[in-house]
């Protein structure tokens, strides 16, 4: 990508009404490398549905031309439904093959065949937003198996100049702003949500807010964080987090599936896990021989702590759980099919977060102030009604999830306790709920038979041997951070026996959010 800055178009149609696009999400997951959500466009005459993997460092629309290669080899066989037969359009206005800025793995020049045709977004209520004559560009599909979707307002240099996707719809009035927020979707996750696209938005119920901001690099125009800490189950790994001074720069970069991280980490990571080298994509596989390495790391989460700068105070912390650490790969992309631990295993200094952090992070960026900002992402179905309008220089105002009724976005941002104090809080107050509803539980029993708890479970059972009772927390909408769901906390019972028929069951409802809630109940009787 060039290191120009966001195109200038003046959105002469623009009006302060306009509402944000929700772009549909894939029925389906992709990826040869792990599995995420794409994004559809309806591109062409007849429209064909094209679906796309949203690229936050690109400003084309490129997808894989089916008519090339006829489907009849296993390169074609690959790529799933980023295909767009541009035959089949009678709309199709081709300009000729240039360069594109999709590089190949071996960063050599990617080289497709560009033309004009319509593309539309339709949402949810299957209306459609139309642009017509629009830049597109169609890979070979025998070279390349997928699309993508580029995000960045900068406009394209062929035999003439092409604005970007987002500069079309913000000049036609049709979203209202250059900004976008995009969650790439966890596939291994039990819910199995997929991701979230909003042009000229972001959807409020798909992240845990905060007011840190970063900006944009100012030479490429794109998201770079500087690392502050990485954490494996809370403890520092390479020196990162305990050294101010150890920090490193990274881009977040939704074209890679994995990350590229420093060396010292990658080594410390080796160390740590047991993966080896799968040769072919340049990552590491998980060797399921090491049974008892396995199992001492199978349930182990990482922490990234980023900033905007090495001297900046402000700081988010992103999780990566058990489940994003394990990522199903398929050939040809790997020798054998396996799992992949999400790292690259490349000697590149150019390091990066790809889509596995894009899957636990929600990120929103708003072109017209240059900045952006990074959220811990919630894993719950998008609902259109909590999707927020990004006005120009807005992005912190548009957290409101219902801004009509919101007095200020600091007022907003007060009444929400920060990403650091939800996570020490909550368990707290989970924690002295429950400690008060067995309280109250247990002095139930001995207000209504009038005796000692001793006697009152004997008589229960008639057994005598010494049972612990166990509370166990259960994220039922998996919206608690991972860390701290399931929670066992035993609780000591100077008691005899426990009928199965007596387990406690309460509801509690997380506040200010209505999303969630967690069952807590006597699960086990040991």
């Amino acid at each position: 990508m060039s290191g120009s800055r966001p195109s200038t178009i003046t959105p002469a149609a623009a009006k302060a009404t306009a509402q944000p696009l929700i772009l549909p999400s894939s029925k389906q997951w992709y990826g040869k490398l792990g599995n995420f959500s794409g994004f559809g466009l309806d591109i062409g005459t007849p429209a064909q549905t094209v679906d796309l993997w949203p690229l936050t460092g690109a400003r084309g629309i490129f997808t894989v031309d089916w008519s090339q290669c006829g489907g009849s080899n296993q390169a074609c066989d690959n790529v799933q439904s980023f295909k767009f037969t541009t035959g089949n359009s009678s709309t199709w206005d081709k300009l000729g093959q240039f360069p594109a800025e999709i590089l190949n793995s071996d960063n050599s020049a990617t080289v497709a065949t560009w033309g004009l045709d319509s593309v539309g977004l339709t949402q949810k209520d299957n209306t459609t937003v139309e642009l017509e004559g629009h830049l597109v560009a169609s890979f070979d599909a025998q070279y390349y198996t997928s699309g993508f979707l580029g995000l960045v307002p900068e406009a394209t240099q062929l035999n003439g100049t092409y604005p970007s996707l987002l500069d079309s719809l913000w000049a036609e009035g049709k979203i209202p702003s250059r900004s976008w927020g995009y969650t790439a979707g966890a596939s291994y996750r039990k819910n199995k949500v997929p991701g979230s696209l909003v042009l000229g938005g972001r959807d409020t119920g798909r992240y845990v807010p905060n007011n840190v901001t970063m900006k944009l690099n100012e030479t490429t125009n794109l998201p770079k964080v500087s690392l502050r800490g990485f954490y494996v189950d809370g403890n520092p790994v390479a020196g990162i987090g305990t050294n101010p001074g150890n920090t490193y720069n990274l881009t977040i970069d939704s074209k890679r599936p994995f990350m590229n991280l420093p060396r010292e980490i990658v080594q410390a990571i080796r160390e740590l896990f047991p993966i080896e080298d799968e040769t072919k994509s340049k990552t590491f596989k998980w060797n399921y021989d090491n049974q008892t390495r396995f199992n001492e790391t199978k349930n182990t989460k990482i922490t990234l702590e980023l900033s905007a700068g090495p001297d900046s105070n402000e700081t988010v912390s992103i999780d990566l759980p058990p489940g994003a650490l394990k990522n199903p790969a398929k050939t040809p992309r790997v020798v054998e099919d396996c799992d992949l631990f999400p790292l690259e295993s490349t000697n590149s200094k150019d390091y990066n977060l790809g889509r596995i952090f894009l899957a636990e992070t929600y990120i929103a960026i708003d072109y017209d102030n240059q900045e952006f900002q990074l959220s811990e992402a919630i894993h719950t179905a998008s609902n259109a009604d909590n999707v927020v309008a990004i006005r120009p220089g807005q992005l912190v105002a548009a957290q409101s999830p219902n801004p009509r009724n919101s007095t200020s976005s600091a007022a907003a941002a007060s009444s929400k306790p920060s990403h650091l104090a939800a996570k020490i809080i909550a368990p707290l107050v989970v924690f002295f709920i429950i400690a008060i509803a067995v309280g109250l539980f247990l002095r139930r029993i001995y207000t209504v038979k009038h005796q000692t708890l001793k006697t009152y479970f004997a008589e229960l059972s008639g057994q005598t041997q010494q049972p612990q009772m166990q509370v166990v927390v259960h994220d039922t909408q998996n919206e608690l951070p991972g860390d701290w769901a399931p929670v066992e906390l035993p609780v000591a019972a100077s008691i005899r026996s426990v009928s199965r028929k007596s387990d406690l069951s309460i509801q509690i409802s997380r506040q200010p959010s209505s999303r969630g809630s967690v069952n807590v109940g006597t699960s086990e009787w040991i």
